[in-house]
């Protein structure tokens, strides 16, 4: 009775995710799934977590003369698309190797702005504990403003107020901790 070397009937020695990749790879595999889907879906297995979260969509085009399509990836901001046209030679490698050949990359704004609601919100949240945090600090003593007055003496007038603000922000920030 010593089971301790057979293999659980399950599948327990396999991981999720092996599980998962060979699951999408028959069906990635499948008849039914057009080019658009299929190359979406080596996007998003090809890539990581920030280049899934901006892609809005991708579309192969066929063009006359080429041997491979053109995948056109539809981004929801204009600093990721820079982002991803700087990287392109990489994410075209990295389709390839998930069975995928394409002639060129395109990176465009997607135009509807699929994505646009979510930033919005999270940029608002940012924003708002940005000021929380500028509330929540305490203010400095007359000695310290003094030293800081000290320390910003020998500047010209548009560094030094800047340089006051600065040293007065870091000096609050130190006391709050």
């Amino acid at each position: 009775m010593n089971n301790q070397h057979e293999t659980p009937a399950r599948g327990g020695n396999e991981n999720a995710k092996d599980l998962i990749s060979s699951l999408l790879g028959t069906f990635r595999d499948s008849k039914s799934m057009s080019k658009n889907r299929r190359a979406y879906l080596a996007w998003v297995e090809a890539n990581g977590e920030r280049e899934t979260e901006h892609t809005t969509g991708v579309f192969v085009r066929e063009v006359a003369g080429r041997e491979f399509p053109v995948l056109t990836v539809y981004v929801d901001n204009r600093m990721c698309m820079i982002d991803f046209l700087a990287q392109r030679e990489i994410y075209r490698a990295r389709l390839s190797e998930q069975g995928l050949e394409f002639s060129d990359l395109e990176f465009k704004l997607d135009k509807y702005n699929r994505h646009a609601d979510k930033e919005a919100t999270s940029s608002e949240k940012q924003a708002q504990s940005q000021k929380e945090e500028k509330k929540d600090l305490p203010e400095l003593t007359p000695e310290e403003k003094l030293q800081i007055s000290e320390l910003v003496s020998g500047l010209s007038e548009p560094l030094k107020s800047t340089a006051y603000k600065a040293i007065e922000a870091s000096f609050r920030q130190k006391k709050s901790l």
